[in-house]
């Protein structure tokens, strides 16, 4: 029995230290920060509407649609995470390459 997923991406690390220039690291520095932005944005929108749940909940249903304009802002969050990631992964030097992962076997 074969005991792969064929055509998964799979990640190749460095075999070397790797050394990042002062260039670079602001670069991961910065997606760094724009993810946490973006993060304690939403916990800010979602904090807001819990507050005001308490306090007027007649208004539930206005920052109910706050926060799924927020949130509905096209995947926002994802799309720094995957910034980040490519980011760092580029400066790394990990690098990505078609093949098969073999899976783990039940002993």
């Amino acid at each position: 029995m074969n005991n792969a997923i064929p055509s998964q991406r799979v990640k190749i690390l460095p075999s070397q230290p790797v050394t990042l220039s002062p260039d670079q690291i602001r670069e991961i520095s910065s997606s760094l920060r724009n993810l946490r932005h973006d993060i304690n944005n939403r916990i800010m929108v979602i904090a807001a509407a819990c507050e005001m749940a308490k306090t007027k909940p007649d208004k539930c249903v206005e920052m109910l649609a706050a926060i799924e304009e927020s949130m509905g802002k096209p995947n926002r969050i994802q799309k720094a995470a995957l910034q980040l990631t490519e980011v760092f992964e580029r400066n790394i030097g990990i690098t990505k390459q078609e093949g098969v992962v073999p899976t783990a076997v039940a002993a």
